[in-house]
Formats: structure tokens, sequence, C-alpha cells
């Protein structure tokens, strides 16, 4: 069992080296949502017309930070 847990730990680090974070433009402002459905638009500090469609996973965390 603990070689099964060990393959898997292995297998999901190879997948997260391979995988990039990809940050679109938005306008926060915006009626219409220019994110995926899963994105949300963090405006960029001090201006209301621009933002970054981030995962909503991350999303408080680069808000907390």
């Amino acid at each position: 069992m603990l070689l099964q847990h060990e393959k898997r730990d292995d297998s999901m680090i190879a997948r997260k080296k391979n995988e990039k974070l990809v940050l679109n433009g938005c306008n926060p402002d915006s009626i219409k949502n220019e994110c995926s459905w899963d994105e949300r638009c963090v405006p960029v500090n001090g201006d209301h017309f621009r933002g970054w469609c981030i995962p909503e996973s991350l999303r408080n965390a680069i808000i907390n930070n």
C-alpha cells in the first residue's frame, strides 16, 4: 500500500511540473464575464478597469497576500 501512495505522489508531482498557470486579462467592472466558468476576475491594484482571470481555488490566497 505504501508503494501505491509513493507512485501516486510521484505522478502528481510530475503532472504539477508540466502544468503552467495562464492568466487572461479581464475587466472587473464589465457586466459580461470574460473569464472561464471556474475563474473570477480579480482587479489589478488601484485599477478598476484591468484585472486577471484567476482560478477560483487560488483567488483567496492571492487576494489575502
